[in-house]
């Protein structure tokens, strides 16, 4: 008897142990909540649960274990589910056994539900385990649609801001720049141009997508990914723009539109003459947020947006001109006319060298778009330095009695060579001189900084004979004999260098062979 009873009170706890959950059939389907303006999370009990029916995004060679759950949708809109992994299967139904409208795996929507409208939600997996997920309801974005975009006011001296949230979106097209395999959710606006210029588009990520149209269903005029610009648009036209995101990053954003007037010197053609000078550098202003691409000089990287803006001036002297104030992101290209040959380019700071007094060249500013901004850079000419060149080196006097002082100014010259202790990859400008040794001895070079170097030859066109950076001899120079001395600063340091010189004669107890005796004591000095 004992043994009866203990058996079936086992059978009664195995029975308990192994019961499927309340709505593991559909017709035993929980109700659930629904709202919008948060997630609600649920169990789903799965553990235990057998498998009704396949869905069609199930594998059906997989046992799918499924329960069942109803909801009411609060709005029109969509229906977000969250907090799953890719091993989570839901579908929905307009009823227990009725159509499915909708199928996926892991977080994802159901799209485009009504108000006030019933619908059977099954979850499944095809391992029992049991699992938690997110459900919240969004009501559609009234401008879900081209037909009822949202009008915005933009103008210059300011960005527009406006919001919009891609989980209460649906998917009306794709652009030309867009993954077309993903769902991107959309909704639309229109904006009337105030001036002639570009639109620019911030604030948001590379995952959002800007895309122009002349008007709905009409043609697509640009297309971006995150910040960037529409070009060359027109005053008083009314352009339809499209706001979309990919579904699986679907949330609130807060883009920012400004549009900016085009430039007057935007083209070649329409280039602003400048004055530049050697008295002083003179300083000019631009704004590439409102400037195309013209052309990509040398310097450029082709495959960016390298927006530019052109001007042109008359070189007043022989010499070079220096663009300084700008960043590295910033470009200068010189030309000999419009359209035709380009002379130098470089980014940064820097130099164009080599110019002729009285010929007028056409410069070239530009800067990556992902940069654009308002700009200002200087221009000074500088006149050719008379010892730019080693066939016109100065002689300068060196003696031992003191030092000799002499000043030169490297941004009016050029590179000629560069010495043994010079990086070949600079641009090191040099200017020459000569000297006759009064002595055996070294010579010695000071006041100079660290940017400067010094190089010595037997010639112009000889042999190098030392070459040093900063304060420095060099050693070992022959009385009466005559040296070629170049003088040298990197580009990228350069100005009015004062450098000092003296001769030493060479101690007599140099080497050993010249020692001098000397006498050692004892009791005392």
């Amino acid at each position: 008897m004992k043994k009866a009873i203990l058996f079936s009170f086992v059978a009664l706890v195995c029975s308990f142990s192994f019961a499927q959950p309340a709505n593991d059939d559909c017709v035993n389907r929980e109700v659930i909540t629904v709202q919008t303006g948060g997630s609600l999370l649920y169990n789903a009990d799965m553990a235990t649960a057998t498998e009704s029916i396949d869905a069609s995004c199930d594998n059906a060679a997989n046992t799918n274990y499924d329960v069942w759950y109803e909801f009411t949708m609060p709005v029109n809109g969509n229906v977000r589910i969250t907090n799953v992994t890719t091993g989570e299967g839901f579908s929905l139904f307009d009823s227990c056994g009725g159509t499915e409208l909708e199928c996926f795996y892991g977080g994802n929507y159901f799209y485009n539900l009504s108000s006030g409208t019933t619908y059977v939600l099954r979850v499944s997996r095809f391992t029992a385990v049991d699992k938690t997920f997110r459900i919240e309801a969004f009501e559609t974005a009234t401008n879900d649609e081209c037909a009822n975009r949202e009008t915005l006011v933009i103008a210059t001296g300011g960005f527009t801001q406006f919001t919009h949230d891609y989980r209460t979106a649906t998917e009306s097209t794709d652009s030309s720049c867009e993954n077309a395999s993903n769902t991107n959710l959309d909704v639309w606006y229109e904006f009337t141009m105030p001036v002639n210029g570009n639109v620019r588009m911030t604030n948001i990520t590379s995952g959002d997508v800007s895309t122009l149209y002349d008007a709905c269903a009409g043609t697509e005029l640009h297309c971006i990914a995150g910040s960037g610009f529409f070009f060359s648009l027109t005053s008083g036209t009314t352009y339809v723009l499209r706001m979309s995101k990919s579904s699986v990053f679907g949330g609130t954003v807060n883009p920012r539109i400004e549009p900016f007037a085009t430039e007057v010197n935007n083209e070649c053609v329409n280039r602003t003459s400048i004055s530049v000078v050697t008295a002083n550098a003179n300083s000019y202003s631009y704004d590439t947020r409102g400037a195309t691409e013209s052309t990509d000089s040398s310097c450029d990287n082709a495959s960016n947006n390298n927006l530019d803006v052109w001007y042109e001036f008359t070189m007043p002297v022989n010499g070079n001109v220096r663009i300084t104030s700008i960043g590295g992101s910033d470009s200068g290209t010189l030309y000999d006319s419009c359209g035709g040959v380009e002379l130098q380019c470089f980014y940064g700071n820097g130099f164009f060298y080599n110019l002729t007094s009285g010929i007028t060249y056409v410069l070239r500013m530009s800067k990556i778009t992902t940069f654009a901004g308002a700009v200002s850079f200087d221009i000074q000419a500088f006149e050719t330095i008379v010892n730019d060149e080693c066939s016109n080196r100065i002689p300068i006097a060196v003696t031992t009695a003191g030092v000799n002082s002499y000043s030169y100014d490297n941004r009016a010259a050029t590179e000629s060579l560069d010495g043994s202790c010079d990086t070949a990859g600079n641009q090191n400008l040099d200017v020459w001189y000569e000297f006759t040794m009064p002595v055996n001895g070294n010579v010695q070079i000071s006041s100079i900084g660290g940017s400067d170097g010094a190089t010595i030859y037997d010639s112009c066109g000889g042999s190098e004979l030392d070459c040093f950076y900063g304060n420095g001899f060099f050693y070992n120079l022959t009385s009466g004999v005559t040296y070629i001395l170049r003088m040298n600063k990197r580009a990228i340091f350069a100005g009015s260098v004062t450098f000092d010189i003296q001769a030493f004669e060479t101690a007599t107890n140099d080497e050993c062979t010249g020692r001098i005796p000397i006498t050692v004591t004892t009791g005392g000095t």
